[in-house]
Formats: C-alpha cells, structure tokens, sequence
C-alpha cells in the first residue's frame, strides 16, 4: 500500500471508532480481517498511526483548533436535536484534519507532500479544501503548548482526579501514558522458575529481562511472537502487565485457604493467586457477565491447575472465604498506553455511574469475607474518586471493616503507574474483616 492508502485506512479507522464505543483493538482486527491484502508493514504502519493518534488525540486537536478536546457521548448514541446544539457549540476536528495534522507533527510532512499524498487518487484522501490547507499550514508557526493537560492529551474528565492523586507525579505520568507499553510475562511460579524460563524463551527467540518488582515477571526486549512459544503454550508463562503481577503479590497470601475472585474477567488474576498459594488455596471465581469468563478455561486448562472453580452457588460462600477480590469496573485511566480510544469514550456522567457501581460491588463482596479475612480493592485507575474515596467512603458504610495495615502498620494500600514504576497504572488496598 502507498503511504497515501495507508491514510486513508487509518481515516476511515477514526470515523468509526468516533461513531461508536468500539475497543480499538478489535475494531483494527476486525479491518484486517476484511482487508487481508494489506502486508504485515502495511498492517503494522495503520496501526501505529491509529494509536499514536488516539493518544496525542488532544494535542492534535489543539493544534488544528485551537481549544481543547471536550470528551462527549458518540454522535450515534445523541438525539439528533441535541447532536445538533452540542456541534454548534464547539468546533470539532474531523478525523482527515487529525490524520494530516498527525503526519504533520509527528512525520514532519510539509505542505507539498501532503498535497502529494491526498491527491484524490483510488485508495487516498481526497484533496484538500482551502480550510484545511490554511489549519494545516498554521502549525508551522504554533508553538506547543506548556500546560502538560493539552500537551499530553489528558481529557477533562481525567484532570482533577488524577492531579489529587498522583500529586507530583503527574506531569511525568501523563507524559509516560502515552508512549507503547511494554510485552511483560508471569512466570508460573508453580511449575518453573524465573531463569529456567528466562532461558527457555531466549531458545525460542523472545529475549526478556527480569523485573524486580515482582518475583515471577520478565520483560520482553526483543521478539514479539510469545504466544506462539512452546513455554507459553505448556502454560510456564502468561502475558500480564507488571502492575497486575505486584498487585497480585500485595493483595494475596501463601497461607489463603478460600478465594472468591468477585469480578474474575478473564481469569488473570486468579490465575496468579492460584501460583501464589501453589495451588492449595480453593478459588471460586465469579463475573455478572459469564462470558467473560470462557477466557479463562483455556488459560486454566494451559497452567494445569485444579484449584480454580466457578463460584456456581455464591450464597454458600457467604462468610466463608480468606480473600475476596474485588477488580471492579473503571475509568481504565492507568492502562491509557494499552486502550487510549478510552480517553475520549469517558464522560463525567459515565464515571459517576462507574463510581456508583463501584460502591455496590465493594458492599456486595464484603459480605463473602470471612471473620479476620480480607477484602481486596482493586482498580486500574488513576483517580482519586475511583482509589482512595472509595474506600474512606466504604469505611464509613461498613463499620466492621478496617485498613489491614491499621492493624499491623504495614501499607493498606498501593499506587503502581508509569512514572513510579514503569508500568501499568493500579490502585489496590486491603481491608479487614474484624470480628466484633
């Protein structure tokens, strides 16, 4: 494909993603699938410039309008009357404009070659109107801006959440949320050591380092194919972010008899308690949507391990178990260098109905926690609203729970991000169950 195609795609690409509340990962493999003459550099190149612009959304929308992104509901889910006041209101960067603006910021196009590359050939961009030519031609004089908000596409809804909670960090993080994450593994610490599988991928081709803030973690510094591994298929190592891992880590103990993993999704977490305790621990895991959870049988099928169960009869748990892990529903503000379309899906209205859900499924996993047992908070979050207040305000719903760390001054909770940890960004404490 010419440049000029592989523009187009990534415009079309933008449209949709706009009109809707579609994964971007899914929607990019949903348009290979139908496009399968596009080449692996072809695919590879759309993508790339999919994602850097979902991320750099705001800054790319500054720089060709000269106001800020306002995140809002897609124009598909709006009454047309209100579609109607809402575009008036604020002017809206189209998808072609960020598309040339990106190639223009990031690629450093000048005007003749973007006038080459939309030409209004098959396959590319139709040429460019006098307006856009004008917009586009002004970023040679604009000079970025100082505010780290707009400079690092931070929506609206984000802001003073993450500025109460990150405090200092901030700058440094929502600079770090925009560049690729990283390929990290969970080595199963059950069936094989940390070097034995280090050495065992670097036979394969996949080159990894490991990581210090969790025992069983390695990085991947060169080659890309790991589920393709005879390590990775014999269920010695799983793909999971660094983050989860230390979670993991925080929230579970060795000597847990009973887990309850409240919202298991597809099983990651349980699948790293499971190595944790080393398999003696019975763990039910549970999902208001059971089809998140088919992820899981084959992954739990690949580890070869027997402890895990879905919790089919959840009254007769109640009470009953040691842990109980709530990894509930959020904004997906720390995991923006996976799912950045996320930034401009949220609205605050959308986060006060996540807040709400919160509250509900931490009272409705607490009553699974047994006498001196534990219940496990955890987000991938960087807000205040969806970490901290959430469990002061729990700890006044719930007079018998405590911070476990108030009761042998050790931390409650933990902060894993980009900045401070180059990674992921998630929120976890752990409170107590005190008998009274």
């Amino acid at each position: 494909m010419r440049a000029a195609g592989r523009t187009q795609a990534v415009i079309d690409l933008l449209n949709e993603i706009g009109a809707s509340e579609q994964a971007a990962d899914r929607l990019f493999e949903k348009w290979s699938r139908q496009h399968r003459y596009a080449g692996s550099k072809d695919r590879r190149a759309i993508s790339d410039m999919f994602y850097t612009i979902l991320r750099h959304k705001g800054l790319l929308h500054w720089c060709v309008t000269g106001e800020k992104l306002v995140s809002r509901v897609p124009a598909s889910k709006v009454p047309s009357e209100a579609a109607d006041v809402d575009q008036a209101e604020d002017t809206i960067a189209s998808a072609r404009l960020l598309a040339f603006a990106f190639l223009r910021r990031f690629e450093a196009f000048t005007m003749e070659e973007l006038s080459e590359l939309a030409d209004g050939e098959r396959f590319a961009p139709s040429k460019m109107t006098a307006d856009e030519e004008a917009v586009l031609a002004a970023m040679d004089t604009i000079d970025l801006p100082h505010d780290s908000v707009i400079a690092n596409s931070v929506p609206d809804w984000a802001v003073s959440g993450m500025r109460k909670s990150l405090g200092g960090d901030f700058d440094l993080t929502v600079d770090r949320l925009n560049r690729r994450a990283p390929i990290d593994l969970r080595v199963n610490l059950a069936r094989i050591s940390p070097a034995h599988a280090k050495k065992g991928l670097e036979e394969e081709g996949i080159i990894c380092d490991p990581l210090d803030l969790s025992i069983g973690a390695l990085r991947v510094r060169e080659g890309r194919n790991v589920t393709q591994t005879k390590i990775y298929q014999d269920g010695l190592i799983e793909v999971q972010d660094l983050a989860a891992q230390a979670v993991c880590d925080f929230i579970g103990d060795s000597e847990d008899t009973t887990i309850l993993d409240y919202c298991a999704g597809a099983g990651g977490k349980a699948l790293a308690l499971a190595a944790i305790t080393e398999e003696r621990a019975r763990i039910y895991v549970h999902d208001i949507d059971p089809r998140r959870l088919r992820a899981l049988w084959p992954r739990l099928k690949r580890a070869a391990f027997s402890c895990i169960e879905a919790a089919f009869d959840l009254d007769a748990l109640e009470g009953k178990m040691d842990l109980v892990v709530a990894d509930v529903p959020c904004s997906g503000s720390g995991r923006w260098r996976r799912n950045p379309e996320t930034k401009w899906q949220m609205t605050p209205q959308k986060l006060a109905e996540l807040c709400d859900t919160q509250a509900k499924i931490l009272d409705e996993a607490a009553q699974y926690v047994a006498p001196d047992g534990r219940l496990a908070y955890v987000t991938c979050s960087l807000l205040s609203e969806e970490n901290q207040d959430q469990i002061d305000a729990f700890l006044l719903r719930n007079k018998n729970f405590v911070l476990a760390g108030a009761l042998d001054e050790a931390p409650s909770d933990v902060l894993y991000g980009p900045a401070t940890h180059d990674c992921d960004g998630l929120y976890a404490c752990v409170l107590k169950r005190v008998v009274t």
